[in-house]
C-alpha cells in the first residue's frame, strides 16, 4: 500500500481497510491534516504494512539487515 498515489481521503481509507485496519481508524488517519509521508509513520500504518508484506513485495527489511550486521 502506497499512500502517495492516494491523492484524496476516500482512496486512502479504502487502501487502509483493504490492509485490515478498522474503518474508524482508517478515517481518522486519512482525515488528519498530515501529509502522506507523516501518515505512513502513524500507528495505524504499522499493522497495515507488516514486515511480511514488505518481504512479499520483494523489498529488504532494514531491521533484519541491521540485526544481521550487528550479529557479526
Amino acid at each position: 500500500m502506497r499512500l502517495k498515489p492516494c491523492k484524496r481521503v476516500k482512496p486512502m481509507v479504502d487502501a487502509f481497510v483493504r490492509q485490515g485496519v478498522s474503518l474508524r481508524q482508517a478515517w481518522c488517519t486519512a482525515l488528519s491534516g498530515k501529509g502522506w509521508w507523516r501518515k505512513s509513520g502513524a500507528p495505524v500504518a504499522n499493522p497495515a504494512m507488516p514486515s511480511s508484506w514488505w518481504k512479499r513485495l520483494g523489498l529488504a527489511c532494514l531491521v533484519d539487515r541491521y540485526e544481521a550486521l550487528q550479529a557479526r
